[in-house]
């Protein structure tokens, strides 16, 4: 059965943007939005759903496929009524930043079927804003689209052009139907499907994301803290700063009630993200007091390295 009516729970930036990402891609089914009504009427005014539907309930019951587009509690406890209520043949799958926890919930939930009833997901992009208002059709292109099947043996996204009798697009070859088309769709509005094990995800978005959001917070206070800006003649614009400072204090503008969800679920690797940031900082604090510049420049090429990773 293909996917003809996507309901996405949840349709702030991220799914906002997954609406407005499909329609501009060419899917031609029904997307239905559920949330606040203030926020499906800005939704619909932007063409990111056709349906705007307060009750879950009723949003789901005739689903293909169920997006769950909101912070990681709010998909915990969404889970259920979506299981009650939307189709037997139905797919859901969800956009929360961190799995393993989400991923323990829905094997729970769906049993013995949870491997084909549910696909966890986490697509690697946004905004340090949030929102409806800040949807963008294009959000997803070249970004990564992190999976993490229930089944152990769904182990990886075949790559575009692949050979052979089954889906270029297919996760496994135990993937549904339903999963090997939703993983189309997601290459079709651009992004870049792969896969991981719910407990790697966690630890890998540990470092590249959340230690760099809370270091982000840190570096802003601090240099809040010491210069006072409101202490300043002239306040934050007597401050010289550079793009450098910008950069790297863009993050702590982000939305601290999402940040709170993923820090809760994800507790035990940040802490360990943490105790190591903690222990460079160490070395270059000591190198600096012993005036070892050259253990410092050591330090500066060895971090070059990290241009691999874009």
């Amino acid at each position: 059965m293909p996917i003809r009516k996507i309901t996405i729970a949840g349709c702030g930036l991220i799914g906002g943007s997954l609406g407005a990402g499909l329609r501009t891609s060419g899917f031609a089914g029904k997307i239905t939005g559920v949330d606040r009504p203030e926020v499906l009427d800005k939704a619909l005014r932007l063409g990111a759903i056709d349906v705007a539907e307060p009750a879950l309930e009723n949003a789901v019951h005739d689903a293909d496929l169920v997006v769950l587009a909101t912070p990681i509690s709010s998909i915990l406890a969404l889970l259920p009524v979506v299981a009650r209520h939307s189709p037997a043949h139905a797919l859901i799958t969800d956009t929360g930043s961190t799995k393993a926890k989400i991923v323990a919930a829905a094997k729970a939930l769906f049993g013995a079927s949870a491997a084909q009833r549910f696909l966890a997901g986490h697509p690697i992009t946004g905004k340090e804003r949030s929102g409806i208002e800040q949807a963008d059709p294009y959000l997803f292109r070249g970004a990564k689209w992190v999976f993490t099947p229930l089944a152990p043996q769904q182990t990886k996204v075949a790559p575009a052009g692949a050979s052979g009798g089954s889906s270029q697009h297919a996760l496994s070859a135990s993937a549904s139907p339903l999963q090997d088309e939703w993983v189309n769709l997601i290459r079709g509005i651009g992004a870049l499907p792969v896969c991981m094990q719910p407990e790697e995800h966690d630890l890998v978005l540990a470092f590249t994301s959340h230690l760099p959001q809370l270091l982000s917070i840190a570096l802003a206070n601090t240099v809040l803290g010491e210069l006072r800006p409101d202490a300043v003649d002239g306040g934050y614009s007597r401050i010289p700063h550079g793009g450098g400072l910008r950069d790297m204090t863009r993050l702590a503008k982000s939305d601290p009630l999402m940040w709170r969800d993923i820090l809760a679920s994800n507790g035990e690797n940040i802490r360990r993200a943490l105790d190591q940031l903690q222990r460079q900082i160490d070395s270059l604090r000591s190198a600096l007091s012993e005036d070892k510049l050259d253990d410092i420049q050591e330090a500066f090429r060895a971090a070059a390295a990290i241009s691999k990773l874009s």
